[in-house]
C-alpha cells in the first residue's frame, strides 16, 4: 500500500496531461483504487448551462483564463477543507491553466498566482501517449470539440505543452502507449509508494 499521509494530511496527487494521453481515465483508477477523493478541474459547478461552452468558443483569452483561475482557486479551497480525511487525486491544476493561456500568447505573472492557491500538491504525473495514432483514436471517442481542442490538436502547440511542464520541473512524466490502462496504473502506484 502506498504511503498515503505527508506531514498529517493525506496526501494529494496531481494529474496532468495532453488530451488522449489517459489522464482522466488513470486519475479515476487511482482514485478508486486508492478510495481517494477525486477532483476534476473545472469542477462541475463551473460547467453549469452554457457558461464553459461560452469560456471555450466566444470569450477573449484574457475571459478565458479568469474563469480557468477561478475554477482552481475552487477546487483549491474545495482540497484544503478535505484534505484532513481524505486522499485527492486532482485533474488538472494552475499548471496546464497556465501553460495553455501562455502558448496562446497571454501574458501572465506567475508571482501574483501564488496567494490564491493554497494548496500544493505532493506528488505531481505528467501523462502522454508517444504513439500518435493511439492518442487521436482516444481524443475521438469523445465526441464534441471546442475551439480550444482544436488549437490542442496542432502538433506545435502540443510540443509547446509538453516542453512547459518539463522546464516546470517536479513532475513525473508516464508515457501511456501502448499498454493497458492498468499497466500505467501499476507504474504510477509504485512511484507514490517511493
Amino acid at each position: 500500500m502506498p504511503e498515503t499521509e505527508k506531514g498529517g494530511c493525506a496526501m494529494f496527487i496531481l494529474f496532468e496531461g495532453i488530451d488522449g494521453g489517459g489522464k482522466t481515465t488513470l486519475a479515476k483508477m487511482l482514485a478508486s483504487e486508492l478510495k481517494a477523493k477525486y477532483v476534476v478541474n473545472p469542477p462541475s459547478i463551473f460547467r453549469i448551462g452554457e457558461l464553459r461552452s461560452f469560456m471555450d468558443e466566444e470569450a477573449s483569452l484574457r475571459v478565458r483564463f479568469l474563469y480557468y483561475l477561478m475554477g482552481n482557486v475552487f477546487v483549491s479551497d474545495q482540497i484544503k477543507s478535505i484534505r484532513d480525511s481524505h486522499i485527492i487525486i486532482c485533474d488538472r491544476y494552475i499548471d496546464s491553466t497556465l501553460a495553455i493561456h501562455k502558448i496562446l500568447g497571454l501574458e501572465i505573472k506567475d508571482e501574483f498566482l501564488g496567494s490564491f492557491l493554497i494548496e500544493k500538491p505532493d506528488i505531481s504525473f505528467f501523462l502522454f501517449t508517444s504513439n500518435e495514432p493511439e492518442r487521436k483514436e482516444r481524443i475521438e471517442n469523445r465526441g464534441k470539440k471546442t475551439k480550444y481542442d482544436t488549437i490542442k490538436e496542432d502538433s506545435f502547440f502540443r510540443q509547446k505543452y509538453i516542453d512547459y511542464f518539463q522546464e516546470k520541473g517536479g513532475y513525473i512524466f508516464i508515457d501511456t502507449s501502448n499498454e493497458e490502462p492498468e499497466q500505467s496504473l501499476n507504474r504510477i502506484m509504485q512511484e507514490i509508494s517511493l
